[in-house]
C-alpha cells in the first residue's frame, strides 16, 4: 500500500495512473456505446414505430 501512495505522490506516476483510468474509462464507453449500436440496430424497426406512435398522439 505505501509503495502505491508513493507513486500517487510521484507526479509522473500520478500521471501514468490518470493515463490509465482515463484509458480505461475511453474503454468501457466505447464498449457501451457498441452494444447500444448493436442493441438499436436489432431492434430499429420497433424503436422506428414506437417513435412514429408516439409523435402521432404528441402532435
Amino acid at each position: 500500500m505505501k509503495k502505491i501512495l508513493n507513486i500517487i505522490n510521484n507526479k509522473s506516476g500520478q500521471a501514468a495512473v490518470e493515463y490509465v483510468l482515463f484509458t480505461l474509462v475511453m474503454f468501457a464507453a466505447s464498449y457501451g456505446m457498441v452494444k447500444l449500436f448493436v442493441l438499436a440496430w436489432k431492434h430499429k424497426f420497433e424503436f422506428v414505430s414506437f417513435i412514429m406512435g408516439v409523435s402521432n398522439v404528441l402532435f
